[in-house]
């Protein structure tokens, strides 16, 4: 899979955090990142009129589960925010069904 690091950019106020724009979350599982990352905040659009769920891990030998099909109502947000959650070997994302946009920083 490829890394999609270059869909990240540097935090012009945090030079060393780095912010993955919005975009479409991806329907089947997916890395973002392939590497060691820290995590400080992810927000989640459900755009659709349906309820849809969203998986986030790390990628070590044994995946942690950051969330685990948690649900994002028709129309709404979820936003949380870390002091640096560590995501070991990187970062695996998935959709239950098209419709949800997501941002992501980390360092």
């Amino acid at each position: 899979m490829a890394d999609l690091y270059t869909n990240f950019t540097a935090n012009s106020s945090k030079p060393s955090e780095l912010e993955i724009f919005p975009q479409d979350m991806p329907t089947s599982s997916t890395a973002i990142f392939t590497r060691d990352v820290h995590i400080t905040e992810i927000t989640v659009t459900n755009t659709t009129g349906a309820q849809l769920t969203f998986t986030v891990s790390d990628r070590q030998g044994n995946p942690k589960e950051l969330f685990a099909s948690t649900p994002i109502d028709a129309n709404s947000t979820y936003g949380l925010a870390f002091k640096g959650r560590w995501m070991p070997g990187g970062v695996q994302i998935v959709a239950s069904g098209p419709g949800l946009v997501y941002t992501l920083r980390g360092y």
